[in-house]
């Protein structure tokens, strides 16, 4: 509900795009990547389930902060800071619960259910936040999610928890037979930040509303959901390689020729097309992750794969800030990286 327009609001304050990247977002990446290496000593003490509550609290505390970022005297790397610790808990949490979960030989088909049911209860979000920002304010968009937040942790606290997982250094998996995978989970985080900070703030830029822009965010959901399951299930078929093969100079094509999306149809359309074809990389790489984290120790590679996603995100903020044609120039690179999916 938020996540979309939070780029639009440091920018609405008089942030300057390229500082925001590096001051907010950067700091954001940063305190992820190294609260990771906390988390994964915290997971086996209080549980998956307990570990993504935790996170709820440091979110709540950044969207109140980000309520108050006019009238105070925070800084935003520290309202960033809180993101990333909730980032660490919450995905961490995640990924490593359902890796533990899912059946094997069945993760593509698996991980398209979750793609579904993930993307089918957020659906209405983005839509609902343009709504409530064109009408409310951005007071009342923090508030709202404030509140989905506290409600959303409180079946977590209720179920039952997994609290020993094995634990393994990252490291052991920064060779050269993991390089194919190291490299997939670098362009997944570099094509993060332009999906969900670059193309929020060229849409804003295109169609110049809060709503314009939650319909886009919907209707990037929308092109995904049906196509989940099948793509699962087809993954698990012929292989995470074949299906990257297949999809990845699409991808990269379709990035390429995203800043030619200059009236409201083309970006809308590109919106609903975006969820299709990025999908086409995103399931794959993350059945990948899931099939490998669960023939080796599923902590240590989930921490090795979420070192690599914040190193690509990272790295997508410093190039991006430093480029002269800041917008353009993400979309390209991104489609130029797109292509390494298919090693």
């Amino acid at each position: 509900m938020v996540g979309v327009f939070v780029p639009l609001y440091f920018l609405g304050k008089g942030m300057p795009l390229p500082l925001m990247l590096l001051q907010y977002y950067g700091v954001m990446y940063l305190t992820s990547m190294v609260a990771n290496f906390i988390t994964v000593r915290l997971m086996p003490v209080i549980g998956l389930k307990h570990t993504i509550a935790a996170s709820a609290p440091f979110l709540m505390l950044q969207l109140v902060l980000l309520n108050v970022y006019d009238t105070s005297p925070v800084n935003p790397s520290v309202i960033a800071a809180l993101g990333g610790v909730a980032l660490s808990l919450y995905w961490m949490g995640l990924h490593t619960d359902f890796s533990l979960s899912t059946d094997k030989r069945k993760e593509g088909a698996e991980s398209g259910v979750l793609f579904s049911a993930v993307r089918a209860a957020a659906i209405f979000g983005p839509l609902l936040g343009g709504l409530i920002l064109t009408t409310y304010g951005f007071p009342a968009l923090f508030l709202s999610a404030l509140t989905l937040v506290a409600l959303s942790t409180l079946p977590l606290l209720a179920t039952k928890d997994v609290k020993k997982p094995e634990i393994v250094s990252w490291s052991s998996y920064a060779t050269t037979e993991n390089m194919r995978y190291a490299i997939r989970f670098f362009v997944d985080g570099f094509r993060a930040v332009i999906e969900g900070i670059l193309w929020p703030v060229f849409i804003f830029a295109v169609l110049g509303d809060f709503f314009g822009v939650g319909v886009a965010g919907s209707l990037a959901i929308v092109g995904s959901i049906f196509f989940s399951n099948y793509l699962g299930r087809i993954t698990d078929r012929i292989g995470t390689t074949k299906v990257l093969r297949i999809t990845a100079v699409p991808l990269a094509a379709f990035y390429y020729l995203l800043p030619l999306a200059r009236t409201e149809f083309l970006v809308l359309a590109a919106s609903l097309a975006m969820g299709i074809v990025a999908l086409g990389a995103d399931l794959p790489v993350y059945r990948s992750f899931i099939r490998h984290a669960k023939e080796n120790d599923v902590v240590g590679y989930t921490l090795f794969r979420e070192t690599l996603m914040n190193m690509g995100k990272l790295t997508c903020l410093i190039v991006v800030a430093l480029a002269a044609d800041t917008l353009g120039f993400g979309f390209y690179l991104a489609s130029l990286l797109s292509v390494l999916l298919v090693l």
